[in-house]
């Protein structure tokens, strides 16, 4: 089974945070209430109730974007030029770049065709 964020929901690694209608008080009218509850792999625990619907819709993100950025990092970005060493500069936008310039792009490209 997959998440929306295309992760395979069976790895062992997998952890979520869902928002559910619930009542975390025993007080609150039933579905009046709702709470966040974070699920692994056979196991679950509630981390926050009392809450409207979007805010608990507003709590279960913002885990799963935490979860998100500290169990799945982005790799890291090359500091240099793998062909010429040159310090790469970023532009902040797009994706960053691999080579300092298409000189060394297309050095690169004929060196791999070699062999």
């Amino acid at each position: 089974m997959t998440s929306p964020t295309g992760r395979d929901e069976t790895d062992p690694g997998f952890i979520t945070a869902i928002a559910e209608i619930g009542s975390a008080v025993s007080r609150n009218p039933p579905g009046s209430r709702h709470l966040v509850r974070l699920f692994a792999p056979g196991h679950s625990v509630i981390v926050a109730g009392g809450l409207s619907e979007p805010g608990a819709q507003r709590v279960a993100e913002a885990i799963n974007d935490f979860l998100a950025e500290v169990l799945y990092p982005p790799p890291p970005e090359p500091a240099a030029c793998p062909q010429c060493a040159t310090a790469l500069q970023r532009s902040g936008q797009g994706r960053p770049a691999l080579y300092c310039s298409p000189a060394c792009r297309q050095q690169a490209y004929r060196d791999r065709r070699r062999g």
